[in-house]
């Protein structure tokens, strides 16, 4: 067996596309947050594509593939979100986020293939939910805050996207917790 390295050049990605991002304060404590972000990710031109032996550095073989039209497979082409955050008391504030990702295309997995040349198709899109608290106090005259957050907050693992060595899953549920102090 043979394991071997390859060289691409020539790649030239178009990226296209729009994103809005708003706030709107609801009441007094109350803030609603959005974005949306569309794009169409492609490739064009040729790829050049050298292979070595990866123990030899010899080069085995050399090929271009026209590339034009075929969708980035590393990022979705639709992302949207909505958050709220919301005043407790003074200093005190809760927060969640749902994120939505659509039209994130396949890569061919298959380690025998020369570079891709169509689509073949999308993951599923999917959402995730966040959640988290932020409090502001002071503690002997210094400014502190604590944040905490829950990521994924309903465990959904979904299929992120893929590469030439598989699938790549979201995160499970993760937690995470800091303190900054201000100076």
């Amino acid at each position: 067996m043979i394991n071997v390295n390859f060289f691409d050049r020539n790649i030239n990605q178009v990226h296209r596309g729009f994103e809005l991002e708003a706030w709107y304060t609801v009441c007094q404590g109350v803030k609603l947050s959005g974005y949306l972000s569309s794009g169409s990710y492609e490739f064009k031109g040729t790829i050049d594509r050298d292979t070595f032996d990866d123990d030899t550095n010899q080069l085995i073989s050399s090929s271009s593939e026209n590339v034009d039209g075929v969708k980035v497979t590393s990022v979705p082409q639709f992302t949207a979100g909505l958050g709220v955050r919301a005043k407790i008391i003074q200093g005190l504030s809760v927060d969640a986020n749902v994120n939505y990702y659509a039209g994130n295309y396949l890569d061919e997995i298959d380690f025998d293939s020369d570079i891709q040349t169509i689509n073949v198709g999308t993951v599923n899109d999917f959402s995730l939910t966040d959640i988290g608290l932020t409090y502001d106090f002071e503690l002997a005259g210094q400014q502190l805050t604590f944040r905490g957050n829950v990521y994924n907050v309903f465990d959904a693992v979904r299929t992120q996207r893929t590469d030439v060595f598989g699938f790549i899953f979201t995160n499970g549920r993760t937690f995470n917790a800091s303190m900054k102090y201000r100076f």
